[in-house]
């Protein structure tokens, strides 16, 4: 398995649960002495790439043979109200969340195994965003829409992309047909037995 991301947080914790679960795994980023220092004394590769860099992502697929799993929780966050921000700061957050998984599933599919699969972590904040994070609501959103599209898009057929909703992974299954992955979103919660569906509430229009 390869993770993308920093060496703490959601990123460092998948990759402790994979290698205690007795897996492979390559840690990748932009910092590889950070990881490699944050990954001391474990049998964890660290592999330097930078999602927001073409020529960085095809040099290390040249690097890797073959993955069951791609990861990438890297994230540029571009905090701040309107007023605070800047083109830099969106661009870098919207390369870092959006082109980067896109670049990753482009040169990275060859060395996918048929089972393999994609996951580009989004946020809850494109749901609800909280006050100085409208950048990073916006670049999580970005990333929320994208499985529907995926199978038409996908680089070759045979590995499951698998990017997740805001905050909830959406579920791929494999068409009969095709043999192309499909990806599908969970339907609405079922009413619980007995209970009565919400009422609805209209206002008069002024």
């Amino acid at each position: 398995m390869l993770v993308i991301g920093r060496g703490s947080g959601i990123a460092r914790a998948i990759v402790l649960a994979v290698s205690e679960a007795g897996g492979r795994v390559i840690a990748g980023g932009r910092h590889q002495e950070n990881l490699a220092e944050s990954y001391r004394g474990l049998d964890i590769g660290v592999e330097l790439v930078d999602v927001t860099d073409e020529s960085s992502v095809t040099a290390l697929a040249g690097r890797l043979t073959r993955l069951d799993r791609v990861v990438s929780t890297a994230s540029a966050r571009a905090w701040g109200g309107c007023a605070d921000l800047t083109a830099g700061l969106v661009g870098a957050s919207f390369d870092t969340k959006v082109t980067g998984p896109l670049l990753l599933a482009k040169h990275l599919a060859g060395q996918l195994a048929p089972a393999g699969s994609f996951l580009f972590m989004s946020g809850a904040t494109a749901l609800k965003p909280a006050p100085g994070m409208l950048a990073v609501a916006a670049t999580n959103a970005a990333v929320t829409p994208s499985p529907p599209g995926w199978p038409s898009n996908w680089p070759r057929s045979g590995s499951t992309p698998s990017p997740p909703g805001p905050s909830t992974p959406a579920p791929t299954t494999r068409s009969a047909t095709s043999g192309r992955p499909r990806c599908s979103r969970p339907g609405p919660r079922p009413t619980r037995p007995g209970a009565s569906a919400p009422p609805t509430t209209s206002r008069p229009r002024p």
